[in-house]
């Protein structure tokens, strides 16, 4: 993940910030998770994403050599219906493997969830 610099996951970080934004409470659970991060692999893809909390706000940028506080990890189709399915399903079957703090995983998960962006819309901007 060298090669991408922190330019490449800006668009995802406002985005998820743009969704933190319109929602108090998306903005107390990004306070809430200050400090922590996670990690995000997408098995059979070079991509990785590490999503770091600062002051409310969501840091997206490639892993760094510490770990992160928590790392989900799985492919592509399984880490998108973990934003809309059972998680602990989609853990227990195996289809997404998580380590870390399991908290601090699910808190990301449900901000992620509450912040994710209205796709439609975000495309209409570009028509």
């Amino acid at each position: 993940m060298d090669f991408l610099s922190s330019a490449t996951f800006r668009p995802i970080e406002l985005l998820i910030n743009r969704g933190i934004s319109l929602s108090s409470t998306a903005q107390a659970m990004a306070a809430a998770l200050d400090g922590k991060s996670l990690d995000v692999r997408l098995e059979g893809t070079p991509l990785a994403l590490r999503l770091t909390a600062r002051d409310g706000t969501m840091r997206a940028t490639a892993p760094g050599e510490l770990p992160a506080t928590a790392l989900l990890s799985g492919s592509p189709l399984a880490m998108i219906r973990l934003l809309s399915g059972d998680p602990h399903a989609l853990i227990r079957e195996g289809e997404v493997r998580m380590t870390g703090d399991p908290d601090v995983a699910n808190q990301f998960r449900d901000l992620l969830h509450m912040a994710r962006p209205d796709l439609e819309e975000e495309l209409s901007k570009f028509v």
